[in-house]
């Protein structure tokens, strides 16, 4: 699902008409909601969240991993951890910052 502000019958500048108001990011039994946010509101994508993403596949991890690091930074490469699970963290190429975790079958 995608609507964008332009589709809204609140008001908006002819600069923000095509941004996201509501967008649904689906794949396997995981979602994720975004938006750009409108013009007028203060904003900082430096430090001020990390996102994770819990998954139970790892050829699906191992995926998702490498396309949202995509033109990033990895900060901590996917690999096997002692909780039981493989993890990493990387900055997106837009300076979001995200964990990705797949808990491993025993």
């Amino acid at each position: 699902m995608l609507s964008r502000y332009g589709d809204a019958p609140m008001p908006c500048g002819d600069d923000e008409k095509n941004n996201i108001m509501h967008a649904r990011l689906v794949f396997g039994n995981n979602m994720i909601m975004i938006s750009d946010k409108p013009k007028n509101y203060p904003h900082n994508t430096e430090g001020n969240i990390t996102l994770s993403i819990g998954l139970d596949d790892v050829a699906e991890t191992e995926k998702i991993f490498n396309q949202l690091s995509e033109g990033g930074q990895v900060l901590m490469p996917l690999a096997d951890q002692f909780w039981g699970a493989k993890f990493g963290m990387f900055k997106d190429k837009y300076g979001v910052s995200w964990m990705v975790n797949c808990g491993l079958k025993k």
